[in-house]
């Protein structure tokens, strides 16, 4: 009796490498997807970053000193943005302290990020003595 021996793959050991191979392609489609998602979130921060630093920059140059809040719009990165400034009293009586948020959408209840800076008394910013120069001290 001549046996041939046949070589190949049984359709259980095609099935099993098909099964292998699918969850491995579904871990990888997940990961992926979440990379996708983590870099959208991550450029919404900065974008929203960038816009609250301008316009804490802004407020500052403009010298704004009176208490309050602000709102405002600002188009960065292909988008509009929607920001608030709240200026408040701070125990300093030279300085004011100013939180800008800024939202994704309009009427959002919730900030992508929220920036705090200091505006100085545009009044009393001449009256700040400066420090005597490097090496010198004063008498």
């Amino acid at each position: 009796m001549n046996r041939r021996r046949q070589h190949g793959f049984t359709l259980l050991e095609v099935m099993v490498a098909l099964t292998i191979v699918g969850v491995a392609f579904a871990g990888l489609i997940t990961a992926v997807m979440q990379s996708t998602g983590n870099a959208t979130i991550s450029r919404e921060r900065m974008l929203s970053h960038w816009v609250a630093s301008n316009v804490l920059t802004e407020l500052q140059v403009m010298q704004v000193w009176e208490t309050g809040s602000r709102e405002g719009e600002a188009d960065m990165g292909g988008h509009t943005w929607y920001w608030e400034a709240r200026i408040q009293s701070t125990p300093n009586p030279r300085l004011r302290r100013a939180d800008v948020s800024v939202f994704l959408n309009e009427g959002d209840d919730y900030p992508v990020s929220t920036l705090m800076g200091l505006l100085a008394d545009p009044d009393s910013s001449r009256d700040i003595p400066l420090p005597p120069p490097t090496g010198e001290t004063g008498s």
